[in-house]
């Protein structure tokens, strides 16, 4: 099977519920009726099974489904126009805004039942262990959605976004640092650079006017481009590492997962549920270490008094 958490909007919470508390007042989902734009409900996670909420070693995971339909703007316009025209050419008046809004909201209506129906299913992880709720998504929109669900049915439970605010030891920095050492230096030490984890292969950089985004097998052979980049006061938006166990993901500014790597559990002899009950629980461990390794690292309190220039190191 593939791996269930790749992009990650990451969440602080208490949540005490039962599986079984959760899959009774968890939202069904329903499709969207005939002239319903959206709809969005919780689906079973492993498909073909019955449980909303999939139970795992350390957690449970739920999916959110969402079905859009999708109204081509152009076709509206145009029939739109045609319905105007029509009017101006029985009354000789030209419709007004307020007529044309209606117009509109008429020919949506109308175009509805035969729009094509998009489906997205989001998955949502819970680890028990560290209290943080993983939402694989990219887009804040769901995100937002799939913790409101979940906020109107434990009623009493505050979520809040897993972040560090203005470490002084931010990822420009300990870049900064890495730089220095590659150039040896002699004066850095693993603590003021990336611990455990290992710079990979992607960085994107963003200054005043300018955006530099790299690609390529070593990070180390873009030394001279980093420098210049950091001369011109350009801050790390985000960056590539690979963890202690090999595991690859992108870590932004905000402290954001993207494109997270996790090994695949493959197992011929398993039934599809115990399989992906394995892989999530491995998924788990994978995101709440490396979760607890950025803290560490970007933690205020862990940070050096005096965070190096670039002046002072190129």
């Amino acid at each position: 099977m593939k791996a269930v958490t790749r992009n990650l909007f990451t969440y602080s919470a208490e949540i005490l519920a039962t599986v079984q508390e959760l899959q009774l007042r968890l939202q069904p989902f329903e499709p969207c009726g005939e002239h319903q734009r959206a709809s969005w409900g919780f689906v079973n996670v492993v498909p073909d099974t019955e449980d909303r909420v999939l139970a795992f070693p350390g957690g449970w995971a739920i999916c959110l489904r969402e079905d859009s339909r999708t109204v081509p703007a152009s076709e509206v316009s145009k029939l739109v126009d045609e319905k105007a025209r029509s009017v101006y050419e029985a009354t000789g008046r030209k419709p007004g805004r307020k007529e044309r809004k209606e117009m509109q909201a008429d020919v949506i209506y109308e175009l509805l039942p035969r729009a094509f129906v998009r489906s997205k299913v989001t998955y949502i992880v819970y680890s028990h262990a560290k209290q943080r709720l993983y939402v694989n998504t990219g887009s804040q929109k769901t995100a937002d959605l799939g913790v409101s669900a979940l906020v109107q049915v434990l009623e009493s439970v505050k979520f809040s976004t897993v972040h560090v605010s203005g470490p002084k030891m931010g990822l420009t920095a300990r870049l900064t640092n890495w730089l220095r050492a590659l150039a040896d230096d002699g004066s850095v030490s693993d603590d003021d650079m990336f611990g455990v984890l290992q710079p990979a292969s992607e960085i994107v950089m963003v200054g005043v006017n300018n955006k530099w985004a790299l690609k390529l097998a070593a990070l180390e052979n873009a030394r001279e481009s980093l420098q210049d980049a950091l001369r011109q006061g350009a801050q790390v938006d985000s960056m590539c590492f690979t963890d202690a166990d090999g595991v690859m993901f992108r870590v932004t500014s905000e402290l954001r997962l993207k494109g997270v790597k996790h090994q695949v559990v493959e197992d011929d002899d398993c039934d599809i549920t115990h399989l992906w009950v394995s892989q999530l629980a491995s998924e788990v461990v994978t995101l709440d270490g490396i979760f607890d390794t950025l803290l560490e690292l970007l933690s205020p309190e862990k940070a050096q008094a005096d965070t190096p220039t670039v002046d002072d190191i190129f």
